[in-house]
């Protein structure tokens, strides 16, 4: 069963749980590509995890940070052979998702959303923020869910100011420039199950998320690279030609063609007479 998640931040508040049947994939698909260009919405990620049913599956998306956990030193004044112990972690968006298939079209869905950022890098190790949520949820093959509801506040001030003259007291406000900036984020995860019954629906699944890459790809390459223009981004092979490849399952069914059976031939009734 695949699912597809997108999370947004810089959403207006009010949504903390929604469910909808917006149309099918297609439909999905014409959500994320409005959020994205929506200046007030930031799309941080659309992961797709395809698992079994009531098999956990879990996909990490960001970057692997150390972070200071102790410090030792071989004197008593720390002086020589200093040394220190890190523990490296991911940070950034993890997702868990847990599904189980219930009777008809129902998914129930036990889902865990961590997302974590580096706000600042000191000599004792990165600053970070976090914000999770974990809960189940029940819906139908093919709807969307919308989880919300982690709000995230921060007020940030920015001074700047002529070298010498902003330090002035009183007088140095004429040569000093402040900035305040409040921002408030709303993280909002959108779900979208599908349940893949067969073989045939896996494979179209795996062949729409082929072409949906390649045609990203020949995006990124007509648009091309500034600084090395006469380079071409590498893009994948059509999938007609990964088909003959057998890389990708074809979706149409195999056609075998059977030998006719051979004719019968006429026999002889025996009524049990035996000539004398």
């Amino acid at each position: 069963m695949p699912g597809e998640a997108i999370s947004a931040g810089n959403v207006a508040p009010g949504l903390t749980l929604g469910v909808g049947d917006f149309g099918g994939r297609n439909r999905f698909a014409a959500i994320i590509s409005a959020l994205a260009q929506d200046g007030n919405t930031n799309v941080l990620s659309t992961p797709t995890l395809v698992t079994m049913d009531n098999e956990e599956a879990e996909i990490v998306v960001g970057e692997n940070r150390a972070f200071v956990t102790g410090s030792f030193t071989t004197s008593a004044d720390g002086a020589n052979n200093p040394f220190q112990t890190i523990e490296r972690r991911d940070v950034g968006l993890t997702l868990r998702i847990k599904p189980q298939i219930n009777e008809g079209n129902a998914v129930q869905l036990e889902i865990s959303q961590d997302v974590e950022d580096v706000i600042a890098d000191t000599p004792q190790g990165p600053t970070t923020t976090k914000r999770s949520i974990k809960t189940n949820v029940l819906v139908e093959d093919g709807q969307i869910l919308v989880l919300g509801g982690l709000m995230d506040d921060s007020l940030n001030e920015n001074v700047q100011k002529v070298p010498g003259l902003g330090d002035v007291p009183i007088l140095g406000n004429l040569f000093r420039y402040r900035r305040t900036v409040k921002e408030k984020r709303n993280l909002m995860i959108f779900l979208h199950p599908v349940i893949l019954r067969d073989s045939i629906a896996s494979t179209v699944y795996t062949n729409d998320k082929y072409s949906y890459i390649r045609e990203q790809q020949l995006s990124a390459r007509q648009r091309g690279v500034a600084l090395l223009p006469e380079v071409e981004t590498p893009v994948l092979a059509p999938p007609e030609e990964v088909r003959q490849n057998k890389t990708l399952l074809d979706t149409r069914p195999e056609v075998r063609i059977e030998p006719p059976p051979p004719p019968v031939q006429p026999v002889a009734p025996d009524y049990g007479f035996n000539n004398k």
